[in-house]
């Protein structure tokens, strides 16, 4: 073999391994950006299902006339502001096995104890707050017994609390903190970021 073969399928390899390399990365640029608009939509579907976990609270609140503080819908605790934003959700009224250990206070309403609200929110405030949300009893339908909500997920979420009574969830599978969305008690808006 002559040494001009020779130089030539080496050429011919170093440009099929550049060809091979250019259409990896475009591939790979590809799929991570698939993989992080999947991820938005997750955040984005996590944030629908806690809006509408807050709306079936809201509704409730206003089916029983919107008492002031805590009320009762299928023996689940709900304290709403005077505004209607909800502000904690108790799934077993007259338990709280938390309460020494982030010193908050019990309250009795109607024979049953309860949490007092705190002033602004924690961490664990508002992981329990997402936590009871989503795992909350589901009302049957919109004409029956309330408004009819299948938020049942099962992605995790790590709640962190924001200046004032404000949530901020981020999803758990995510390693970057982009994919997230905030809950505004003081307001009751919900949002995720479109684009990050």
């Amino acid at each position: 073999m002559s040494v001009f073969r020779r130089q030539s399928r080496l050429l011919e390899y170093a440009l099929v391994a550049l060809v091979l390399s250019i259409f990896l990365a475009v591939a790979a640029q590809y799929y991570l950006g698939l993989i992080a608009r999947s991820q938005q939509a997750a955040a984005q579907l996590q944030a629908d299902y806690f809006k509408r976990a807050v709306a079936a609270a809201r509704l409730y609140w206003q089916m029983q006339g919107q008492p002031d503080g805590w009320f009762y819908h299928r023996g689940v605790g709900y304290h709403m502001s005077p505004a209607g934003h909800l502000l904690d959700v108790q799934l077993q009224p007259g338990k709280n096995p938390d309460a020494a250990d982030n010193k908050e206070r019990n309250v009795e309403m109607g024979g049953a104890t309860v949490r007092a609200v705190p002033r602004t929110f924690n961490a664990k405030h508002c992981q329990r707050l997402y936590d009871a949300l989503i795992n909350a009893p589901k009302s049957d339908s919109l004409t029956s017994n309330g408004p009819k909500v299948e938020q049942k997920s099962t992605l995790q979420v790590r709640a962190v609390a924001l200046n004032g009574n404000k949530c901020r969830y981020y999803l758990m599978f995510v390693d970057d903190l982009r994919h997230y969305f905030d809950y505004d008690a003081n307001s009751g808006d919900i949002n995720a970021p479109k684009k990050f």
